[in-house]
């Protein structure tokens, strides 16, 4: 099976081609979209491939593995897998944002999504007691992951925050030196490193 997009833009040459799953290259403020993108294709067995010839456009085709078979419902390896409770999901990225908030929902978490840490803020703010878990993005416009952090614990300080970023662990570590988080998920990630870190993040709380 397979999705194909196609668009009539500036397209992309071939340097641009060659780098554009690379995490932070992009010509936008941030660049993980297309990284977490192919890294959860990737881990479903599937992949993508791209054509784009400069003045004709750029096609961006989906490749879903095919499957002849359904996994049991109600097997232990779903019991264990089954979420519980309330996420927010924040990150300024909408491909990440919502493919996160897809994948959490299959596990049965109610999440809410914030467009930055802005609306995050202006989301909790309305509910704080509602949340069980924040998934907090560092980099971001307008007001960054640590900013964000710093005013939703002002509201609460016994939130429970999943970092993640396309920064390795040991660099957050530094930067959060002395600060109390739940958990690190380095982009890009797969369905299964999104689920671990949330259960254990989860857990924590």
């Amino acid at each position: 099976m397979f999705v194909e997009m196609h668009d009539t833009g500036a397209s992309m040459d071939v340097e641009t081609r060659q780098r554009m799953f690379e995490p932070f290259f992009s010509t936008k403020f941030t660049g993980l979209g297309l990284t977490a993108t192919i890294g959860i294709m990737r881990s479903h067995g599937g992949a993508i491939r791209v054509y784009s010839k400069v003045g004709s456009g750029t096609s961006v085709t989906l490749l879903f593995p095919s499957s002849t078979t359904l996994p049991p419902r109600g097997t232990p390896d779903d019991a264990r897998s089954e979420g519980a409770g309330h996420v927010l999901g924040v990150d300024d990225e909408e491909s990440v944002r919502s493919v996160a908030a897809a994948l959490l929902r299959r596990r049965g978490f109610t999440v809410t999504e914030g467009r930055d840490g802005l609306d995050a803020v202006s989301v909790f703010g309305a509910a704080p007691s509602q949340s069980s878990l924040v998934l907090l993005d560092l980099t971001m416009p307008n007001m960054n992951g640590e900013e964000t952090l710093r005013a939703l614990r002002h509201i609460r300080s016994d939130l429970n925050v999943l970092l993640m970023s396309g920064y390795n662990e040991q660099d957050v570590a530094r930067m959060f030196a002395g600060r109390e988080r739940s958990g690190f998920l380095q982009k890009p990630f797969t369905a299964g490193e999104l689920y671990e870190a949330v259960g254990a993040a989860v857990r924590l709380g």
